[in-house]
């Protein structure tokens, strides 16, 4: 069943948006104020803002929810709180422009969740955690190295060249 824009993939016999239109509207209507507590309810926000972490540092240019209307991410109503998730899709364009910016988010809505001031420090904390963890450049190099054999060389240089580039980028 679909609404036009969102498939759902459970509960299709239900065909209630419901809980889809309160998420959508709470991330645009808002006030600013409102905002931290009313987002806080309905979503797992430090979980969306790593996401939003990861896809900076891996600089995804395929259909990224932060840069355009996005196609390449789900969304989860977690059962056990009642929070959404946000799950990445289709990561076949990402490392590719190590001059990226940190706050690259085109789309209102995910601007406002990584710049809002009662946010922005966690997803300062969230990329720091990141470039200091699994996205160190020696960190990375390894794990480049893992997987030569199934990957063209010439694929993995580019990679293996964008990890200590955009470190830099981010970190400037």
């Amino acid at each position: 069943e679909t609404n036009g824009v969102y498939e759902k993939k459970t509960n299709q016999e239900l065909n209630d948006y419901s809980d889809l239109v309160t998420l959508t509207n709470t991330f645009t209507n808002s006030t600013n104020s409102a905002f931290p507590s009313a987002i806080s309810a309905l979503i797992d926000v430090e979980q969306w803002i790593r996401y939003f972490a990861v896809e900076t540092i891996l600089s995804n240019h395929d259909g990224c929810i932060a840069t355009n209307v996005g196609e390449d991410y789900f969304i989860y109503h977690r059962p056990s709180d009642l929070k959404w998730v946000i799950l990445p899709w289709d990561q076949n364009e990402t490392f590719r422009d190590p001059e990226d910016d940190l706050f690259r988010m085109s789309v209102d809505a995910v601007e406002r969740l990584v710049t809002h001031p009662a946010f922005e420090p966690i997803y300062y904390d969230q990329l720091i955690e990141l470039l200091d963890g699994p996205f160190q450049t020696t960190v990375m190099d390894r794990q480049i190295d893992s997987v030569r054999f199934a990957f063209a060389a010439l694929e993995l240089d580019q990679v293996e060249g964008f990890v200590p580039a955009a470190e830099t980028t981010l970190r400037g």
